[in-house]
């Protein structure tokens, strides 16, 4: 051992005692125990330190949730009112629509009557057509007797 860490007796040159080691055990321990407690009083303001650093950061960080939560809930609320007033829309829509059997029935009607109007109206053709024919005839037979009156009107030169 160094000299320095020697404990001696009268003139300095003796061998480490019993004693002398137990004594310079116990300084070193006192002096290990003090810088501990040093250390550990050093360390626990670190940690305390960092504790209450960590603290705050999840306290900003569970405010910013909150708020972004808050915001996420109030525009989901938005869309899903707006999709729930979409689905009334198209509900009412759908209520006002005319059911197939309904329109089927309402066009074998339209057809029907406009098959008896084409009817009429080739019934009218008919009697004009079937008019006419008859002033075709009497126009025919005026002429002819005109005809037949005018051959013996030369003939017999009168």
């Amino acid at each position: 051992m160094p000299e320095q860490n020697r404990r001696s007796g009268d003139n300095g040159n003796s061998i480490w005692t019993k004693e002398s080691i137990l004594k310079y055990v116990d300084e070193r321990f006192d002096t290990i125990k003090e810088q501990v407690k040093e250390n550990d009083s050093h360390l626990k303001e670190f940690l305390c330190d960092k504790i209450s650093t960590v603290k705050e950061s999840i306290s900003i960080a569970m405010s910013a949730a909150d708020k972004a939560t808050a915001k996420a809930e109030t525009a989901m609320d938005k869309r899903l009112e707006g999709m729930n007033e979409f689905r009334n829309q198209m509900g009412d829509q759908q209520r006002t629509f005319l059911p197939r059997a309904e329109y089927n029935l309402g066009h074998t009607n339209v057809t029907d009557k406009m098959d008896n109007l084409e009817k009429r109206l080739d019934a009218i053709d008919n009697k004009k057509t079937g008019g006419n024919i008859v002033w075709a005839f009497v126009i025919s037979g005026i002429s002819f007797i005109g005809m037949v009156i005018g051959i013996i009107y030369v003939f017999t030169g009168r």
